[in-house]
């Protein structure tokens, strides 16, 4: 028997929530094909467009979903939403007109109302502007970390001065801190909207468009911030970034290099410069770049684990600053890039080879070392007793902890979990965490003398046929079967399976990975 469209609705807004586009698209497009005006099928499948810059053929969604149903608020601030993005304002005006006179009794319409109005501020006009001691005291509380109170101060701000760009701006930065993207979005281009030629609002922008993966509009946003300030350092870095993941590697290394003319001694420009040199296989001039990093910035972990890469010298483990620092960046976009883009699915193989190895209906406790977002998670929890995670990154362990399936997430790095925590668990699981690993050996030591006997370890890594391991000049680790199975003899415990799979796409081509599972 078929799902009705009302079942079908619920399982795209389930894709779509997990950030399954691809999914969420195919079951919208299921309704639409039968019911064309199905108002919420067109509002959702506007929304995903929207989201992936696909401007017009949202619109024109959102159109159809008001026809179909006009009474529902949402419909018009999504299209309203839309409109101000693709800066139609006019157009935008004659909407949001048409939706005050439906009496909504939401405030976000009424929200809405600062950004249709295109105002330049002037500093001297002193019924725009708060009083110094307002301003002063705002930023205080945000630069002091107090995001509560600076929220409720900025908004009322906001609005008994709508036109005022700094407060919009401090905003959106509150918003970006705390998670709130769309919001901060919103914020941020209400500020460049009053103020069109303030820099920062167009680089703040930039930054919340970075973090999300929207790298083509990242870009625009930053080219923009340069323009009305040509000598911005920070501006040219982040566009440098962008363009990189844009694979336009050319222009990302113009833009390090103009960053390093107007600040020569910028050792992050250097670290960046390298970094795209060696994308562009120009290993010499990449080598030169780190060198020159580390001279002005010595020891920095970051540089020196890149340059360890480079050159070919392989290291025990990437520095945990590193780990860090590229999850948190990669939060908000981990799941999205990884899945739709490098059609990572080890998570799910991971489990499958765990619950065909038991002969329990239940697999007991598990503690998912690296847990990330909690993709391996997602794919066991329904039939293990207890789940635990660990991870380094506080962001990643957010983005977990909204799946609200674990039972305790814990921020630490993994060698001192195992080496200072209770461990009382039946199964150790850890999914493309090892490839920012080298030396295995006191993970083995650890589990096999702190935890009770019986344990299994599942793990993935990136796999090469030789022997040992090795730091690849990307910056993560490979290892061999071989190396796996001299640790298991050194350890007295079982490599009870092994396989190869495909493990994710880089630069169009598959990674092959070692999936094993290892009784101690």
């Amino acid at each position: 028997m078929g799902l009705t469209i009302q079942q079908v609705l619920k399982k795209g807004i389930a894709a779509h929530k997990d950030g399954k586009l691809k999914d969420a698209e195919k079951h919208y497009r299921a309704i639409l094909q039968s019911h064309p005006t199905h108002p919420h099928a067109n509002h959702n499948l506007g929304v995903l467009y929207v989201t992936v810059n696909k401007m017009d053929a949202g619109l024109s969604l959102f159109k159809t979903a008001l026809k179909s149903n006009s009474e529902i608020e949402q419909f018009w601030l999504s299209y309203i939403e839309a409109l101000i993005k693709v800066n139609r304002l006019d157009k935008a005006k004659q909407v949001y007109k048409k939706a005050k006179h439906k009496k909504f009794d939401g405030a976000k319409l009424s929200d809405l109302e600062a950004q249709l109005v295109p105002v330049f501020r002037t500093n001297d006009s002193n019924s725009e502007s708060p009083a110094k001691r307002q301003l002063d005291h705002l930023l205080e509380l945000h630069q002091n970390g107090r995001l509560r109170e600076a929220e409720e101060l900025a908004t009322s701000l906001s609005k008994e001065f709508p036109r005022h760009d700094l407060i919009w701006m401090i905003l959106g930065a509150i918003f970006e801190t705390t998670g709130r993207i769309s919001d901060a979005i919103n914020a941020h281009q209400t500020a460049f909207r009053l103020s069109p030629k303030n820099s920062l609002a167009h680089y703040n922008l930039g930054i919340t468009l970075q973090q999300i993966g929207r790298f083509v509009d990242s870009e625009a946003s930053f080219t923009k911030a340069i323009a009305f300030k040509p000598d911005f350092i920070e501006a040219y870095t982040n566009l440098g970034t962008t363009l990189q993941k844009l694979k336009k590697l050319e222009e990302a290394e113009a833009s390090f290099k103009r960053a390093i003319a107007l600040k020569p001694d910028l050792s992050n420009a250097h670290y960046l410069l390298g970094s795209v040199l060696t994308e562009l296989a120009r290993l010499e001039e990449a080598e030169a770049s780190y060198n020159r990093a580390l001279e002005l910035k010595p020891g920095c972990p970051f540089t020196t684990h890149m340059l360890a890469s480079l050159i070919g010298k392989t290291t025990p483990t990437a520095p945990p600053e590193y780990v860090e620092r590229l999850f948190d960046n990669f939060a908000a976009n981990f799941e999205r890039t990884l899945i739709e883009d490098l059609e990572y699915e080890i998570p799910k193989r991971l489990a499958e080879i765990i619950i065909e190895d038991s002969d329990c209906n239940l697999l007991g406790s598990i503690i998912d070392l690296g847990c990330g977002t909690g993709l391996f998670g997602a794919e066991i929890h329904q039939v293990c007793e207890h789940l635990e995670g660990v991870d380094l990154s506080e962001k990643m362990l957010a983005e977990a902890k909204g799946k609200g399936i674990y039972k305790n997430l814990i921020q630490q790095d993994i060698t001192d979990f195992l080496s200072y925590t209770n461990l009382h668990f039946d199964y150790f699981v850890s999914t493309d965490v090892f490839i920012y690993i080298g030396d295995l050996s006191d993970v083995f030591r650890l589990i096999k003398s702190r935890n009770k006997s019986g344990v299994k370890l599942a793990f993935s890594t990136e796999h090469h046929n030789g022997e040992g391991f090795c730091l690849e000049r990307s910056g993560r680790y490979s290892h061999s079967k071989k190396y796996i199975e001299d640790l298991c003899k050194d350890f007295d415990c079982e490599l009870s399976q092994f396989e190869t799979q495909k493990l994710r796409k880089e630069y169009n081509q598959y990674i092959i990975g070692g999936l094993y599972l290892v009784n101690f």
